[in-house]
């Protein structure tokens, strides 16, 4: 049964070889496209930033992470959206989140 689905997978490749390998030069084509890049970027700020906001209102009252949200969605830096998403995980209190917010 083994040698069977060997032949199949073996068929299938053999069959769509070419299919498969547009399909690699696609994806090596898109990952170079600005769009790509550009959309790939947007989508780790906004789960960054949701994952953040998730940390906060684990820790502190909804009000307040409420609050910061805004401020939190208006950093365009991936990098400080990185570091703040550790530090909600550190920071005594919201305010201290704050601060590190608007350094």
């Amino acid at each position: 049964m083994a040698q069977d689905y060997d032949n199949m997978g073996k068929n299938l490749w053999t069959e769509h070889a070419d299919d498969l390998s547009r399909f690699v030069l696609d994806e090596e084509l898109m990952r170079e496209s600005k769009t790509y890049q550009y959309l790939c970027e947007k989508i780790l700020k906004e789960a960054t930033i949701e994952n953040t906001l998730a940390l906060l209102a684990d820790q502190f009252q909804a009000e307040a992470v409420n609050a910061l949200t805004p401020a939190l969605q208006r950093v365009n830096d991936l990098q400080k959206l990185k570091q703040l998403h550790l530090a909600a995980a550190k920071v005594p209190n919201i305010e201290t989140f704050a601060q590190m917010l608007n350094e």
